[in-house]
């Protein structure tokens, strides 16, 4: 039953104690309220009494709401044994019921005006607990807002965790806007904000090393009706079960082990650091010899390093030509299948020119003879442009593009050409306009780095949180003097904050920032000290203060609590301790610390957290050229460095990426530059192999319809084979009906004067009815003419048909 009340047993856990409680609009608690319960460790305890209904169970109850599980009853000490409290009446101050016709109506303090309209509430629980054996201190909190005229159900409810205090009266500034997560997180920085009252209180436990069921067991006990309950809770609870006998006695007989144990382990850790930081730098020594082999093997001065080289080199081009190979392959072959598909255009056109040529006895010879010379540019010109397009394949390839296959789309490419020619000198400009501060932030940001990873370096071996620049100034001065850097500390390696006090260490690198720097020398070098020191030419270092102190007196001074000095601890190893334990608490270095600056306290010098700070009628504001360098070197403050080194490793890779994306754009647009200019260079007239074709056989069409002459069967043979050649070709003229009217104008002899013969018609031309039967009527004789020579037939005749 209670396994789940133990946890893990620590040799020195945490001793939480309540420090102090807030409550805003909690029950009869209207506004801001504070309870400050005692924490003495003497046997002193907080006795809450009072008169009934005074608020002593609201202020339990309000633990309740704040820290125990969801849907724990609130106490039930009050309302004779029964609880009818909620947050919703503890939010709107419930303090009655009054019977109205016969109708019990709840009374409350807030929520309703006087006149009987609603207004929003909104109300908080804090609580600020200390751990008494770390020093830390933990804030929870509870903020509820309630809509006006809203119910029980409209409650609405946020969870704080802090380190760093919570006070609730800061919210009231925006008490009559919408409360949310971003508006928590902006107004308390360091707090985690939850919405969820399951996770809340899983954090909440963890810090406090409680479990669910031990909070349930708690509230049992503070909720019970009468003191016999508690005993009875507790003995079923712990007493009567064994896990918690066992648990007990195991406790105590393993607390010696326990503390042997935690010893060695110490021991141990810190042998395990020296064997690590020794396996570290043999790795790097491993990796460095490595590295070494691995360039002696390319020594041009080593036997065998030449051709090594000369290997290597050799291996890269081929892989780097193994890698581009495919895509220029590709544009190849896709340019041999386009020159494949041109010759065979060109087949086509010689199988029509030889068709061509067999007429060339018939009609129109000589101008079928300038067709066969023009047919013969046609293809030279063909030959010619294939060439010049295959020299721009890799052109082409490079810019990620194919080579046009028409030349409507080599005229838009010759456009698109243009425009990029035009545009380049714009759109290099725009590139280099985003690349050139990249690559000067990444330059920036590399010596950054060299710089922060030598800095962490010089700090590891130190030991120290100074700069390199006033550790070389210290070394010269030593050097100077005779003396060893050691004997010359910094203000600033005397002291520290102390553990738990971290959030000030911004404030007192603020508040000692003109003491910090100063080196301290013992006052028995005194004579002769500046002597040796203008030895040293005053433009090689920076300045530097340096005070006598004399170690052998006695220095009176002690840290004031709730000052700066009081959060301080010293290196008590050092003779200049007590000198630096009495010089800060000085008034004229020490300064309160504050929350926030008081501006009418013109008398006593005070700082905030953030380091600003006020002397009088002074102040001042802002740490960006204030070096953090007091405090003593610890493995969370490397861890610091090292994060940041990180950070800066991380954003350089960004920027290198976004410089190769830069990059890549700018050799894409080159590429399409190049291609621009070598398009714009072929002219405005150029036009594919097919296209070239494609003009010869317009030109054939065109030259064949303008030989067509006489009626006659050869020709109307003539036509048939034009047209079985593909040539979409119409006659004009070549019809019975145009026969009929000139048949007079006909003749029966052929141009050398013998009888033109008769002959049996060939079947299967590609003629159209009429013009077959016209055919047919010509060769067998069946008309009295066989031919109508076309100088008898009217060119007016011929444009009215077209």
């Amino acid at each position: 039953m209670t396994e789940g009340l133990y946890g893990q047993i620590e040799l020195n856990p945490p001793h939480w104690v309540l420090q102090e409680r807030q409550l805003v609009n909690w029950g009869s608690y209207g506004g801001y309220h504070t309870f400050d319960p005692s924490t003495m460790f003497d046997g002193t305890v907080t006795l809450l009494t009072g008169q009934s209904e005074s608020g002593k169970s609201t202020l339990v109850d309000a633990q309740v709401s704040l820290l125990y599980p969801t849907g724990a009853a609130f106490n039930k000490a009050s309302n004779a044994g029964r609880s009818d409290r909620s947050d919703y009446s503890y939010l709107r101050g419930q303090r009655g019921i009054r019977n109205d016709n016969g109708h019990d109506e709840p009374v409350f303090l807030r929520g309703m005006t006087d006149d009987g309209e609603p207004y929003a509430v909104w109300g908080a629980i804090v609580d600020r607990y200390e751990d008494t054996t770390g020093g830390g201190t933990l804030s929870i909190a509870k903020f509820m807002t309630l809509p006006a005229g809203g119910r029980s159900e409209d409650v609405d409810k946020f969870f704080l965790v802090s380190r760093d205090p919570i006070d609730p009266r800061l919210m009231d500034d925006y008490r009559d806007d919408v409360f949310s997560v971003p508006l928590f997180k902006r107004v308390y920085r360091t707090a985690t904000v939850y919405r969820q009252a399951n996770l809340f209180h899983e954090d909440v436990w963890s810090w406090f090393g409680l479990t669910e069921s031990a909070c349930r067991l708690l509230h049992r006990m503070q909720a019970s009706d009468a003191p016999s309950q508690l005993d009875d809770i507790f003995r079923k609870g712990v007493l009567d079960e064994p896990s918690a006998l066992n648990r007990g006695r195991a406790l105590i007989s393993d607390y010696t082990q326990f503390s042997e144990n935690f010893t060695a382990i110490e021991r141990n850790l810190h042998r395990v650091d020296l064997l690590e930081r020794m396996a570290d730098k043999h790795i790097r020594y491993i990796d460095e010899r490595k590295r070494m082999e691995t360039l002696r093997a390319v020594d041009p001065g080593r036997e065998g390093g030449a051709e090594t080289r000369d290997t290597w080199l050799g291996a890269r081009v081929h892989e780097c030509i193994a890698r581009v190979a495919p895509t220029y392959e590709r544009g190849i072959a896709e340019n041999q299948t386009k020159v494949a598909s041109a010759q065979r255009d060109v087949d086509r056109l010689d199988a029509e020119l030889e068709t061509i040529r067999e007429q060339k006895n018939g009609h129109g010879g000589d101008r079928l003879q300038r067709l066969q010379e023009q047919l013969r540019d046609a293809e030279r010109e063909r030959e010619r442009m294939a060439a010049r397009i295959e020299r721009l394949v890799p052109q082409f390839t490079k810019a990620g593009r194919t080579v046009p296959g028409t030349a409507s789309a080599w005229q838009a490419l010759a456009e698109e050409a243009v425009e990029v020619r035009d545009a380049y000198d714009e759109r290099r400009k725009e590139i280099d306009a985003l690349a050139y501060p990249l690559q000067e932030r990444c330059s920036a940001m590399r010596r950054e780095a060299k710089d922060l990873q030598a800095d962490i370096e010089r700090k590891r071996r130190s030991r120290t949180r100074i700069t390199k620049e006033m550790a070389d100034a210290r070394a010269m001065m030593a050097h100077a003097a005779g003396l060893e850097p050691e004997q010359l500390p910094f203000v600033a390696e005397l002291m520290d904050v102390q553990g738990g006090e971290e959030r000030w260490r911004t404030a007192m690198n603020v508040v000692y920032a003109s003491l910090a720097p100063v080196i301290l020398v013992d006052k028995r070098y005194e004579h002769g000290f500046a002597r040796a020191i203008s030895q040293i030419p005053h433009t090689s270092m920076a300045r530097r203060n340096w005070q006598f102190v004399d170690v052998q007196q006695d220095y009176h001074g002690e840290p004031c609590e709730g000052w700066m000095s009081g959060k301080l601890t010293f290196n008590e190893e050092s003779p200049f301790a007590d000198w630096g334990r009495a010089r800060v608490a000085d008034a004229r270095s020490d300064a309160r610390c504050v929350t926030h600056i008081d501006d009418s306290d013109v008398r006593t010098r005070q700082v905030q957290e953030d380091g600003q700070i006020k002397d009088g009628a002074h102040g001042s504001h802002g740490t960006k050229n204030i070096n953090q360098v007091i405090g003593f070197m610890t493995e969370g403050y490397l861890r610091e460095l090292a994060d940041e080194l990180e950070q800066l490793e991380q954003e350089m890779d960004r920027t290198n990426q976004e410089i190769e994306r830069i990059g890549a754009r700018k050799a894409e647009l080159e590429a399409q530059r190049d291609l621009a200019q070598a398009v714009l260079g072929l002219g405005p007239a150029m036009t594919t192999p097919a296209d070239i074709a494609g003009a010869i056989t317009r030109r054939v069409e065109k030259h064949l319809y303008d030989v067509q002459g006489d009626m006659d069967a050869d020709g109307l043979e003539i036509l048939a084979r034009l047209r079985a050649t593909g040539v979409a070709c119409a006659s004009v003229c070549m019809d019975r009906e145009t026969y009929d009217a000139y048949a007079q104008f006909g003749t029966t002899l052929s141009a050398d004067g013998s009888p033109i013969p008769r002959r049996e018609p060939k079947e299967g031309l590609c003629l159209t009815d009429e013009e077959a039967a016209l055919y047919r009527a010509l060769y067998t004789g069946a008309l009295p003419n066989p031919r109508v020579e076309q100088e008898r037939i009217p060119m007016a005749q011929a444009i009215a048909r077209l």
